[in-house]
């Protein structure tokens, strides 16, 4: 009876995922169909529309524009100009000659990339739906790591730029911090599918060399890669899409797969026990996708170890179970901040098993950015998803060298999420921006980094779309805004293409090639 009970429970959960899923394609092919206007400029009385599930619709939550947390014009004891490091800058590493035409609306809306070029480069196979694809095939291995081995490259999407360091205008600096311009920081990231279909790791890497710091590559083994699978083409898309970061990415995985070695803790109806709820024995969405591809968390733990930074995104999808019918909770409906009761105990285990290989190590938290509806906030779910992020830090900053890196992604109708045929539900290039000037930002009050970027009036400019008007740090502080490298003019930085391009240099294993959202 406990057997038929469990497999009508199994169907039942499949069947609400199916049609889960067939709304879903209902509701992106007639948002595909529509006309996404461009936005130039805020407007405080727009409001996108909401969706009508529990978990998206908060209750008496005033709308919130965001702006960044904490942040200062001119941070307290720090002086501005240039350190020696500069000469540490990455350059690209292709040999290739390219025609680039950039096209940029003044509503800072359209982006669109043309190229024509010839390559000598690491190229790779890469198994899975590419559009335009079409390339010689060379096996090629990785220089100076053990991650997988490259093989062939298809049309490349991208230039390889070399970045010029922010000049003293930009940037701030203090003494007394842990690492210098020209000293190394070792970058290692482990997450769901943000560090797989977003530029932020990326846009990281290239603000981290411009600010002078080396950036090696961390030797990962563990189901690592060094480039994102596939994302938006960005307005600086052609100075960071080459640079190589080491990251561990599963598409739909929760905090909970990432953080056991093995199964031995589950009972014999396959679900152990994380702080009293019943959590299912499997991995991915729905927990559904059995046990045989799991990595191991001091697999993970030693990966991470030969950094000295650690980005963590693992629980970005822990609050998502009502999508498939709370099937990882046996059926407990558990949803919004009260999820908390999970993640906590989760990212704790994760943290603790890096820092048993290396205390040294810092681990960095990821805040979670609120749910979205065509490409914007829904400013009804900010209140729940700040509550969560608060329980959140308020745990995880109490073991040693780890921090929270907190964000407030900016509402009323800005577009900062991907639309179109790119990846639902995350956010674009703007909100990529955002979250690595996030990191720069808590690294520098932690007294971590002893240079970063100057951040100018944050409540006035975070989201000001007048990029003519803006020079510098304040063009910097807008996540609409961008200094071109090309002539240092302020121009309008694009949500993004509306499709994503699969990277061409990474081994034919990597995760997440042929999903859209």
């Amino acid at each position: 009876q406990q057997q038929q009970q469990q497999q009508q429970q199994e169907l039942k959960a499949k069947q609400a995922r199916r049609q889960n899923q067939e709304e879903f394609q209902q509701w992106r092919t007639q948002q595909e169909n529509d006309t996404i206007k461009p936005t130039s400029t805020l407007s405080q009385n727009s409001t996108p529309q909401q969706t009508t599930t529990t978990e998206q619709n908060g209750t008496n939550a005033s709308a919130v524009i965001g702006h960044l947390s904490n942040r200062t014009a001119r941070q307290p004891n720090a002086t501005v100009g240039r350190l020696p490091g500069h000469e540490n800058v990455q350059h690209a590493n292709t040999s290739m000659q390219q025609t680039t035409t950039l096209i940029t609306s003044t509503s800072a809306s359209a982006f669109q990339t043309s190229s024509k070029q010839s390559t000598a480069a690491e190229q790779q196979n890469v198994t899975g739906h590419r559009p335009n694809s079409s390339a010689e095939q060379q096996n090629v291995s990785l220089q100076s790591t053990t991650l997988a081995p490259t093989t062939e490259q298809a049309h490349q999407p991208w230039a390889s730029l070399e970045s010029e360091p922010f000049n003293a205008s930009e940037i701030v600096e203090q003494e007394d911090a842990v690492i210098q311009p020209g000293e190394q920081l070792r970058l290692y990231a482990v997450g769901a599918s943000n560090v797989l279909w977003m530029t932020w790791i990326d846009q990281l890497h290239l603000f981290l060399s411009r600010l002078g710091y080396e950036v090696p590559l961390v030797p990962a083994t563990a189901k690592a890669q060094v480039y994102p699978t596939s994302v938006q083409t960005c307005s600086d898309s052609d100075y960071f899409a080459h640079l190589k970061t080491a990251r561990l990415g599963k598409i739909g995985w929760n905090s909970w797969d990432f953080a056991y070695d093995d199964w031995s803790d589950c009972d014999n109806e396959g679900y152990r026990n994380i702080s009293t709820v019943r959590v299912k024995c499997e991995l991915g969405e729905g927990c559904n996708s059995g046990r045989d591809l799991l990595v191991r968390v001091s697999d993970i733990a030693k990966d991470a170890s030969r950094s000295n930074v650690t980005l963590v995104s693992t629980w970005l999808n822990d609050n998502k179970q009502f999508q498939t019918n709370f099937n990882c909770f046996d059926g407990e409906r558990i949803i919004r901040q009260n999820v908390s009761i999970v993640i906590i105990p989760t990212l704790l285990r994760l943290i603790r098993a890096i820092h048993a290989i290396n205390p040294d190590v810092w681990v960095l938290i990821m805040s979670k950015y609120p749910p979205t509806y065509g490409g914007k906030v829904i400013d009804a779910t900010v209140s729940w998803v700040g509550e969560l992020n608060a329980r959140i830090k308020d745990a995880v900053e109490q073991e040693p060298r780890t921090l929270f890196v907190d964000y407030t992604m900016p509402g009323h109708g800005l577009e900062m999420y991907q639309t179109g045929k790119a990846h639902y539900g995350h956010p674009n290039c703007r909100g990529s921006k955002l979250m690595a000037q996030a990191v720069l930002q808590r690294l520098w009050e932690a007294k971590i980094l002893g240079r970063t970027l100057a951040i100018e009036d944050p409540e006035i400019n975070m989201a000001n779309p007048n990029c003519s008007q803006l020079v510098g740090a304040a063009c910097h502080t807008s996540v609409i805004c961008w200094v071109d490298q090309h002539d240092g003019v302020c121009r309008p930085y694009s949500p993004g293409s509306k499709s994503f391009r699969m990277h061409p240099g990474l081994p034919s294993w990597v995760p997440g090639q042929h999903m859209h959202y």
